[in-house]
């Protein structure tokens, strides 16, 4: 087994080109460690992560399927946890779903779990089917509406400071393709930020600026149907909504203009491990440490 780490050596890019593909529709800032394991030149698995002050935050930590269960995610993790250690970071975070296997391996790691966000989950289904959708949206002609992904470079720089404005200032795995914006003459009106998690979606974050409206989301939310009608069962998919945004509920409320079944959870956890610190602290491995 060994272990490639992507910033310092370019030439092993294709691998995570490759087997990673997600990662080309997530906003990975520049500063994220992205680190291969693999076997006589086969990718079995990646990781990627951050860090900030002495914390270092596991933003994707993935086997695949036909390698797992044969020590290539411990190997990785103890190869992460010795260069961490080494540059003086003590302690690891990790968002761990409710399965059990994933989470059997983390606690086999030493890693202990405390209850994660909670979460508004409506079907997608039901946001599209209710009368307001239906009247406001479907029969409209459709808004300037753009995926992340094919903004311009200044449409991303004005997307990047309003999410700078609401505190979001680290990347979290959105994807690209799925997180919408509205413009109304050249201004950014209207943000959904999205994630892509276990067969379903998260809305992170619904932003609307000062020009904008509320019905602005609406339209992002079409955008948002029309990329994902292509795939199988997209409309029994469910959107959530983290709780620890007062606003969220409310505004969804507001959005589908009737009373929808809006259900109450907590998706994961978040897995905690403190390492211990080595002898002695060499350079750091992390050039977003420097």
């Amino acid at each position: 087994m060994k272990t490639y780490w992507l910033n310092h050596d370019k030439e092993r890019e294709d691998y995570f080109k490759t087997y990673a593909a997600a990662f080309d529709r997530t906003l990975l800032s520049a500063d994220a460690m992205i680190t291969l394991v693999c076997e006589n030149d086969e990718v079995c698995g990646f990781s990627a992560l951050t860090v900030d002050d002495d914390i270092a935050y596991i933003l994707f930590f993935l086997v695949f399927e036909e390698y797992r269960r044969r020590g290539y995610g411990s190997f990785l993790l103890g190869e992460l946890s010795e260069k961490l250690s080494e540059a003086g970071i003590l302690t690891i975070h990790a968002i761990v779903p409710s399965d059990e296997g994933i989470c059997a391996f983390f606690e086999k790691e030493g890693f202990e779990f405390f209850p994660g966000e909670g979460e508004y989950e409506i079907s997608f289904g039901e946001v599209c089917s209710c009368e307001k959708y239906r009247k406001d949206i479907m029969g409209q002609p459709v808004r300037d509406v753009v995926a992340f992904k094919d903004c311009t470079p200044k449409q991303k720089d004005v997307i990047r400071e309003i999410l700078k404005e609401h505190g979001i200032t680290e990347p979290r795995g959105y994807d690209l393709e799925l997180s919408m914006a509205g413009h109304d003459n050249g201004r950014v009106d209207s943000i959904l930020l999205c994630e892509r998690i276990n067969g379903g979606i998260i809305i992170r974050m619904m932003i609307i600026s000062e020009t904008g409206k509320p019905k602005d989301l609406l339209y992002c939310l079409r955008a948002l149907n029309d990329k994902l009608c292509a795939e199988e069962g997209s409309a029994s998919m469910m959107l959530s909504f983290p709780t620890d945004v007062s606003a969220n509920l409310s505004l969804i409320e507001y959005l589908t203009g009737s009373e929808l079944n809006i259900e109450e959870y907590n998706r994961g956890y978040i897995a905690i491990r403190h390492t211990k610190l080595t002898d002695q602290i060499y350079p750091s491995p992390f050039p977003f440490l420097t």
